[in-house]
């Protein structure tokens, strides 16, 4: 019987992998992925051997990503493909009410959706489904690199929707680190000491959730010269230090969630990082969700979040 359950959301990143060729002057040129370089790829997935979690020598070569169990092989059409993945998990030891003490060296295998579609102009990107805080994009990216042999010649990208990430989120205090002590002018809200400064919303600031909002939250991703460029006007415009790009050595912005609580954003780490957008699906007895809801789920983001907002299809 299939259930709802807050405690584990599931989402999906998106990524994507494309053959890049940099020439003797350094310039990058995009070598597009064909069909049948696809339905290769493909095939050899499907054709993949199924490891023996009994043979200790099958454990290995998952333990150093060789191998992966793939199954429940499903073509949405001739771009798109859906599999089943078991990705692995060990290094410590825990204590299960069924089976008594695991140890560290014991893999615990986990499933997980994943698809691959081929672009118009050549790209393949990767949707990989998550549950809480399992699943594994990496360990895909790996394997698919070493599958399609072409060495050095393949880059993969994540894609992020900094929309999603910060639309319904409010600013609450900003914390930046600095190389060395500005020129403070004034104390005013600063909380910080030596090379580190926060402040946080004035009672007499109308500004400060926009401006947090269109400085520093809007850019995340951006190059961090670009970033750091306007945590510098920010500080600057509001008086606090007076400070060169240059001195920014990290910041963090605390914000409060529409839906309650809040987090931390790490701005120069969090562009770093795929968006993971929630599926609205529910979950079966074991825990996991529905394959064909959260399949359907996936392509419906990919067609909505990627697709739609790209000219390349």
């Amino acid at each position: 019987m299939a259930k709802s359950n807050s405690n584990e959301s599931v989402s999906v990143s998106f990524h994507y992998l494309q053959k890049e060729i940099i020439n003797e002057n350094e310039e990058r040129k995009v070598n597009p992925f064909t069909q049948d370089e696809f339905d290769k790829l493909v095939n050899k997935i499907k054709n993949a051997q199924v490891p023996n979690l009994k043979d200790s020598q099958d454990i290995d070569l998952i333990k150093s990503g060789q191998l992966i169990h793939f199954e429940r092989f499903e073509w949405r059409d001739k771009r798109c493909f859906f599999a089943l993945h078991h990705s692995a998990y060990w290094g410590h030891s825990f204590e299960n009410s069924d089976k008594g003490d695991i140890s560290a060296e014991s893999l615990n295998m986990r499933p997980f959706q994943f698809l691959m579609y081929l672009s118009d102009d050549g790209k393949i990107y990767i949707g990989c489904q998550y549950l809480g805080n399992y699943g594994s994009y990496s360990e895909i990216k790996r394997y698919i690199m070493r599958t399609l042999e072409l060495g050095g010649k393949v880059s993969a990208y994540s894609f992020r929707s900094d929309e999603e990430e910060f639309t319904n989120v409010t600013p609450v205090e900003v914390k930046i680190d600095l190389y060395s002590q500005g020129n403070k002018i004034d104390d005013k809200n600063t909380l910080g000491s030596g090379t580190a400064v926060a402040f946080k919303k004035d009672a007499k600031d109308d500004t400060f959730e926009l401006s947090v909002k269109d400085k520093i939250l809007a850019l995340i991703g951006k190059p961090d010269a670009q970033m750091k460029k306007n945590i510098a006007e920010l500080l600057n415009e509001k008086g606090f230090f007076k400070v060169a790009d240059e001195d920014i050595m990290d910041c963090k912005v605390v914000v409060r969630r529409s839906g309650g609580g809040t987090k931390t954003v790490y701005i120069f780490e969090n562009g770093k990082f795929a968006t993971k957008f929630q599926l609205e699906v529910v979950l079966e007895s074991n825990g996991h969700p529905l394959q064909a809801d959260t399949r359907n789920a996936m392509y419906d983001k990919l067609a909505d979040k990627i697709i739609a907002r790209t000219t390349d299809g």
